[in-house]
């Protein structure tokens, strides 16, 4: 059986959509978005202007940092005393280049006095002979011995020292230490002929020579 309400049509329930907005709202949305972007704008602006500040502050310390040391380095080296200047060395004497009888002389750190040059003669010969005495004034051991001495002639001829038979004290052969002192007699073949005679002593190939000039 039919529902007497069966044939009547049914309510339509339609959904409505909802009504715009007014314009006048659109617009104060829209005031406020541009004013929001303005701050922003200005804020970065701001912002920007901080970083530069910042950036020429640390510039300027950077610079002071700079001076600072060079004011420093400045100072240390004002403060740094100047070296003295160097003590000027005692002159040394320059030794003659000839000495005379019964003089010192110094070479290679031995020192050597020649004295009483004289004319000898015994059986087997004619000398001139001449006493010595040597001190070592070097740190280390010096050897020595008659043979350190020549003797130059008047007429130009260099003679080596011999052995007589006088009886004299001959320079030994052999080592002084250092602060030793010895002495003796050297003596040379001689013709007895009178003048200028120099006795020379060498006491090593790298010292220089010692030169005594005798008139006979």
């Amino acid at each position: 059986m039919t529902s007497p309400d069966s044939n009547q049509p049914q309510p339509f329930n339609q959904a409505y959509a909802p009504a715009p907005e007014p314009k006048q709202k659109k617009k104060k949305w829209l005031w406020i978005v541009g004013i929001g972007a303005v701050l922003v704008l200005f804020a970065n602006i701001g912002g920007g202007d901080s970083d530069d500040e910042a950036s020429t502050a640390a510039d300027d310390t950077a610079v002071e940092s700079v001076e600072a040391v060079e004011t420093v380095e400045a100072n240390d080296v004002e403060a740094v005393p100047a070296a003295a200047p160097a003590e000027e060395a005692a002159p040394v004497e320059e030794q003659p280049s000839t000495l005379t009888i019964g003089e010192s002389g110094e070479t290679g750190g031995m020192n050597v006095t020649v004295g009483n040059a004289r004319f000898a003669s015994d059986v087997l010969g004619n000398y001139i002979c001449t006493d010595v005495a040597l001190m070592n004034n070097a740190d280390s051991k010096k050897s020595f011995n008659q043979f350190d001495f020549e003797l130059e002639k008047p007429n130009g001829v260099v003679a080596n020292t011999t052995f007589t038979g006088l009886a004299i004290k001959n320079l030994e052969i052999a080592e002084l230490n250092p602060g030793g002192t010895t002495d003796g007699t050297v003596c040379f073949d001689s013709d007895g002929t009178p003048g200028e005679y120099r006795i020379v002593y060498k006491g090593g190939f790298f010292n220089a020579p010692l030169t005594w000039s005798a008139a006979l």
